[in-house]
């Protein structure tokens, strides 16, 4: 379950303000493939889907994906960055690999 505002904020607001609380939903994302999405350059769409069967959606760009996603990654289970860091690590060549292990490995030091 996560939770959304039921409305529009205005900048300075708080969530908490009044009527403001945040509703539950349950969350779904999908890879945005529709006409409008790839004419607006949009690579995912979240949806929040209320009990009542409402609904809200957002749709990402990859350049608001790249803005985001240090801190979805950091807020996830550590199991979930593993599986994310190895479904990352799938997609690269022997080369790439190697040398992003080397840099890595390199900082930690």
């Amino acid at each position: 379950m996560a939770f959304l505002s039921n409305q529009w904020l205005n900048k300075g607001q708080s969530l908490f303000e009044r009527k403001y609380h945040p509703v539950p939903i349950e969350v779904t994302a999908v890879g945005a493939t529709d006409d409008w999405s790839r004419e607006h350059n949009v690579s995912v769409e979240l949806q929040g889907e209320r009990a009542n069967g409402e609904y809200q959606v957002m749709l990402l760009t990859t350049q608001e994906l790249d803005r985001v996603l240090e801190v979805v990654i950091d807020g996830c289970s550590e199991t979930a960055r593993k599986h994310i860091a190895a479904r990352l690590l799938r997609t690269l060549s022997d080369t790439e690999l190697v040398a992003l292990l080397a840099q890595v490995l390199k900082s930690r030091a």
